[in-house]
């Protein structure tokens, strides 16, 4: 208020500080008899009114009135777009305008979700990840990743149409359903049952201390030796007719035993780890990839030089081999390679790997499990059956060992995550 002097006709002019309306008049005059004309104006602080609201966002704003502020936020999984904060302004205005709240993931049916993260849009929209209890799953980097069970050290590992089933260094041999659910223990007392396969009729799996070659129903029931005093059998696959295992030489039998076959045998075969196709056997052992007819008869080697060949797979055209690396640098030096079933140029695939140690093949694609510890490389890999493309497609896993696929899935056996247990995982899609 300025009211310099108080005398007849003397003014006295009133104002609000910035944020504050005037209620009254501004002025009042002195009059004849010494008191000044009407009433002392107030000053009411000015609200602002609430500042809005983003849609799928919130605004918080306790007070409008004149240096309060407002501060805006957005639903999970949205990202502010605009301002954070505004304030009430001397001129009865707000700051700036209301921001919005942007989906800078995938706008799944108005829900903003990471598909690489979220179980129920893994990889798109309305792809949910599924395990049956006790197994469990989660989306990483948008593919389901399920723990189907956990377990003693699985050695081998089979899938069908409906199961998988491993074979552990503690001498069990189990199953689980694809989906998950509970594992059951099909037989026990197995005396290192080092690899295992599953035909029509039955699971089979080898002793390598045991020196049988076993067989049971699918469903579980009484295991059977179908051949004994097999030395050290590593080594088992099966097709419509006969079972094959390597154990230095490459051996058959009929699916319910019987009289065994040498298929090859001799300086040079060293067999390790087979395959078979409608004509040949497959095998890697010493450093080479070699095949033979299944009826036996002249072996021939497709590749050599190889370091410490473990496994080997086949499709159509090729044979894909995993060598683990020279002893001294088994966690780099590693390689995935392939040669044409009829022989040929040997390529490699991928190189500089930590151990590999398991090997699998689909309709375009390679699979491998890199065996190193965790820290120093363990992780399921991929490449192109051309060589290109190399992906992990499953980092930081503590020794898996043995894998399998199937028309949709990866499915192998390793220490874990953090290497704290055995567990039995599946990867969809592969």
């Amino acid at each position: 208020m300025s009211a310099p002097v108080r005398r007849t006709g003397s003014q006295a002019t009133y104002t609000c500080r910035a944020g504050y309306d005037m209620v009254g008049a501004p002025t009042r005059t002195c009059q004849p008899d010494g008191t000044w004309s009407g009433t002392a104006p107030t000053c009411v602080a000015v609200d602002f009114g609430p500042p809005g609201t983003p849609v799928n966002g919130s605004a918080s704003a306790p007070t409008t009135t004149y240096s309060s502020t407002a501060t805006f936020s957005c639903l999970s999984g949205l990202t502010l777009s605009g301002t954070a904060t505004i304030t009430c302004q001397a001129n009865g205005t707000w700051s700036g305008t209301v921001p919005s709240c942007v989906c800078n993931k995938t706008n799944c049916s108005g829900a903003c979700v990471d598909t690489q993260t979220d179980a129920n849009h893994c990889g798109g929209c309305n792809t949910v990840c599924t395990a049956t209890a006790p197994s469990t799953v989660e989306c990483s980097s948008g593919r389901c990743l399920a723990t189907l069970a956990s377990t003693d050290m699985a050695l081998g590992l089979a899938v069908n149409a409906t199961s998988v089933y491993w074979s552990t260094t503690s001498g069990k041999i189990m199953m689980v359903p694809l989906a998950g659910g509970s594992a059951t223990t099909l037989a026990t007392g197995q005396n290192e049952p080092e690899d295992i396969t599953v035909g029509t009729d039955g699971v089979y799996w080898v002793n390598y201390f045991g020196a049988t070659v076993m067989k049971m129903p699918l469903a579980g029931g009484d295991a059977i030796a179908i051949a004994s005093g097999q030395g050290y059998p590593s080594d088992i696959a099966v097709d419509a007719t006969s079972v094959y295992w390597a154990n230095g030489n490459i051996m058959k039998t009929s699916h319910n035993g019987g009289p065994v076959t040498t298929v090859a045998s001799g300086t040079g075969v060293s067999a390790w780890s087979l395959a078979v196709s409608s004509a040949n056997v497959y095998w890697v052992g010493s450093g080479t990839v070699m095949t033979a007819p299944l009826g036996g008869g002249a072996f021939t080697t497709l590749s050599s030089g190889l370091s410490r060949p473990c496994d080997i797979a086949i499709d159509g055209t090729n044979a894909y081999a995993a060598s683990s690396g020279t002893s001294a640098n088994s966690y780099t030096d590693g390689t995935v390679t392939k040669v044409p079933l009829g022989g040929g140029t040997t390529t490699i695939l991928a190189k500089d790997q930590a151990s590999p140690a398991s090997v699998a093949v689909g309709d375009t694609s390679v699979y491998w499990a890199n065996s190193a510890a965790a820290g120093s490389g363990g992780a399921l890999m991929k490449v192109s059956v051309d060589g290109t493309g190399t992906t992990t497609l499953v980092p930081a896993r503590a020794y898996p060992v043995a894998i399998a696929i199937d028309a949709t899935s990866m499915y192998w056996s390793d220490g874990g995550k953090n290497g704290s247990r055995y567990v039995v995982m599946k990867l969809t899609p592969r």
